[in-house]
């Protein structure tokens, strides 16, 4: 259940999505449009759903968006911070509340295989997911663990994809399925 908490009650029934599987369902259609096939974002969204709920309540409640700008908004959290240049030059801690998510394909090594012991086939090629909780971490993962072969990874920005979902969606008409 990668888009809903629960299962619907029979056929014909509307089903409402809660703004975390609207936002669940976006992560999805982005995976999608850079070239996942529709088993694998299903199967990565459902395992990372915990980890995605986190990120968005954090998201939610540290960040608000007004259109174009954008606002962090609960210091509380004890948000990680980076620092930015400012226009004198200078560098000032800004607080950053920021969350990705890194996805990639691995292709599994016989090393890796036997390690296992069979679990992971070798040649099978798995999806590796890491959420990076701002800036730093973000820099730091990738400077470690993405050597400069890997052909490619998908970075999506969270936080600011949640707090939009929260601004925009209460907007949005209801839309009936069905005869009405």
């Amino acid at each position: 259940m990668a888009f809903h908490d629960a299962l619907s009650a029979g056929t014909g029934t509307d089903i409402e999505y809660s703004e975390f599987n609207v936002f669940a369902l976006a992560i999805g259609a982005e995976m999608l449009r850079i070239g996942f096939k529709q088993g694998e974002v299903v199967e990565t969204l459902g395992l990372l759903r915990p980890s995605l709920q986190k990120a968005f309540t954090r998201s939610i409640a540290a960040l608000q968006t007004h259109g174009n700008l954008r606002h962090v908004t609960d210091a509380s959290q004890k948000l990680p911070t980076y620092n930015r240049t400012v226009s004198s030059g200078a560098r000032e801690p800004k607080l950053d509340a920021n969350v990705f998510l890194v996805l990639r394909e691995v292709e599994i090594s016989p090393e890796l295989s036997a390690r296992t012991r069979g679990v992971l086939k070798a040649k099978e090629v798995v999806i590796d997911h890491r959420l990076c909780w701002g800036w730093e971490d973000l820099v730091c993962f990738m400077q470690k663990s993405i050597p400069s072969e890997t052909p490619s990874v998908l970075l999506i920005e969270l936080s600011e994809l949640a707090a939009r979902i929260v601004e925009v969606l209460p907007l949005q008409p209801v839309r009936r399925r069905g005869r009405q």
